[in-house]
């Protein structure tokens, strides 16, 4: 994994391909903070949320998706990274 700036990476999968990944914080991830995300740090393939607590909100599900994005806890990012 590099990092690229700030709070984004690329993770280089075992297959060759490599995916952009964002860290987002909030307690609630809302469509807003995909929205932020994607201002600050310009594409992504996966925004991680930062904090265990809270969740991952349907809005927000649906604004990475709206984006080619997915959005996930860091367990999800694990899950992501494994395929």
């Amino acid at each position: 994994m590099t990092r690229i700036y700030d709070e984004v990476f690329d993770a280089r999968l075992l297959n060759g391909t490599t995916r952009r990944i964002a860290l987002v914080d909030g307690y609630h991830v809302s469509a807003e903070d995909i929205r932020n995300a994607r201002d600050r740090f310009g594409k992504f393939d996966i925004a991680v949320k930062k904090t265990s607590y809270g969740s991952i909100t349907d809005a927000a599900e649906e604004a990475a998706a709206s984006m080619g994005a997915n959005v996930v806890t860091f367990k999800g990012l694990l899950q992501n990274l494994a395929r």
